[in-house]
C-alpha cells in the first residue's frame, strides 16, 4: 500500500491532484494460515517472546524498533533500487534516514492500522509518502520474517507493472509502493515494524497475527501526472549539483567520491565550485534546459493562479508551472550559438 499525503489546500485551490492507492490493500505473500485451535491463539497472544523481539526502546535506536544495523541496511536497500532503475535516472536524490519519520512510522505499526492515516485526523503525514508492509506469523519459523530487505524488494519489484514512457500502471496493477521508493525528489525515509495480533483497515478487515512495517518518506512521491524521475545519464541533472555513488548527493566537493557531474545546456555556463549552471536570459531549470516560459493555462488567470501564491510553500505548483509569472526566469532570446 503506498501513498502520498500533500498538503491540504483550501478547496477553491486549483492544484495538481494525489495519486494514491487508497482502495486497494497488499497482502504481501501471506502464505496458508496454519490451522490453530482457540487455546493455541491465546497461548500465542499471551507468550511476550514474540512482541517483545521488536518492542524495544525506540528512543534506545534511530526512532524505530529496527536496531541501528538494520536501519543502515533499509537505507541502504532503498539506495540501491533508486540507482537500478531503468532508464537510468538523472536527478536521484540520496535518501538519508529520518529519525522523526522513523518515530511516526513505529507509531503507525504498533497502533496496527493496515491502512494510510488521514490527512485530516493525521495532519503530522501532510506532505508525506507512506509504503505499508504485512506478513503473517510464521509459526516456527523466523519472526519477524525478512523484516528489513524483504518489504523493500517487494515494493520496488512492482517496477514490472511500471510503464515508465506511459507514466503509469499497467491495467489492473498497483505499482504507486515502487513509484514512491523511486521518487526522485524524497530525500528521507524512516520506518518501523511491530507485531500486531490483530490489525486492522478503517474497513474493518481484520489481520491476525502478523507483522507490519511501515516506512515513511519525505517529501512524498506520487504526484498525479508526473513521472518519478527524468531519464538520463545518472547525476547529470543533480539540484545541487554533486554525485556521489551513482546518486544526486549535498556532499563536500572534498569527500572522496563527490563529483559534480552537471551537464549545462542552452549556453548556461557551469559554477565548477557550486556545481551549479547559471543561465542566460531565456532559460532556466538546474542545467537550463527550461525555456522561460509559463506552461499552464492557470498562470496569472481568473480562476486560476494569482501571483501572490508565488514563492509559496503551500503552492509549490505555482512556481514549477509559471516561472514567468513569478520570476523565477528573465525572459530572452532563444540561443542558437553560445
Amino acid at each position: 500500500m503506498g501513498l502520498v499525503l500533500p498538503y491540504l489546500f483550501l478547496i477553491f485551490v486549483i492544484g495538481p491532484s494525489i495519486a494514491a492507492d487508497e482502495e486497494h490493500i497488499s497482502i504481501i505473500a501471506p502464505g496458508d494460515i496454519p490451522e490453530m485451535t482457540p487455546e493455541d491463539i491465546v497461548k500465542r497472544h499471551e507468550d511476550t517472546l514474540i512482541p517483545r523481539l521488536y518492542a524495544r526502546n525506540s528512543d534506545q535506536f534511530g526512532g524505530s524498533s529496527y536496531t541501528r544495523e538494520e536501519e543502515r541496511k533499509l537505507l541502504s536497500s532503498h539506495n540501491e533500487y533508486r540507482k537500478s532503475v531503468n532508464p537510468s535516472a538523472s536527478n536521484m536524490d540520496e535518501m538519508k534516514w529520518s529519525v522523526e519519520l522513523a518515530k511516526l512510522a513505529q507509531q503507525w505499526s504498533e497502533a496496527c492500522v493496515y491502512e494510510h492515516p488521514s490527512r485530516i485526523s493525521n495532519p503530522e503525514y501532510n506532505g508525506l509518502g507512506q509504503n505499508l508492509y504485512i506478513k503473517y506469523f510464521d509459526r516456527g519459523g523466523d519472526n519477524p520474517p525478512n523484516p528489513v530487505t524483504q518489504p523493500v524488494t517487494l515494493w520496488y519489484n512492482e517496477d514490472k507493472d511500471y510503464h515508465y514512457e506511459l507514466g503509469s500502471c499497467s491495467a489492473g496493477r498497483v505499482c504507486g509502493h515502487y513509484t514512491q521508493v523511486v521518487w526522485a525528489s524524497t530525500t528521507e525515509v524512516g520506518c518501523g515494524i511491530a507485531f500486531c495480533p490483530e490489525a486492522i483497515t478503517h474497513s474493518g478487515q481484520t489481520f491476525e497475527d502478523a507483522w507490519l512495517v511501515t516506512c515513511n518518506y519525505n517529501p512524498g512521491g506520487n504526484f498525479r501526472g508526473q513521472k518519478p524521475y527524468a531519464a538520463g545519464t545518472p547525476c547529470s541533472q543533480c539540484p545541487n549539483g554533486f554525485c556521489k555513488d551513482g546518486l544526486c548527493s549535498d556532499c563536500d566537493p572534498s569527500e572522496e567520491g563527490c563529483e559534480c557531474m552537471i551537464q549545462c545546456q542552452n549556453c548556461g555556463r557551469k559554477n565548477n565550485n557550486k556545481c551549479t549552471c547559471e543561465c542566460p536570459d531565456g532559460y532556466h531549470g538546474i542545467t537550463c534546459e527550461k525555456t522561460c516560459e509559463d506552461t499552464h493555462r492557470y498562470c496569472g488567470s481568473n480562476p486560476g493562479w494569482p501571483t501572490f501564491w508565488c514563492h509559496n510553500a503551500r503552492f509549490p505548483f505555482v512556481d514549477l508551472y509559471c516561472p514567468k509569472m513569478c520570476g523565477v526566469c528573465t525572459p530572452g532570446p532563444e540561443m542558437t550559438n553560445c
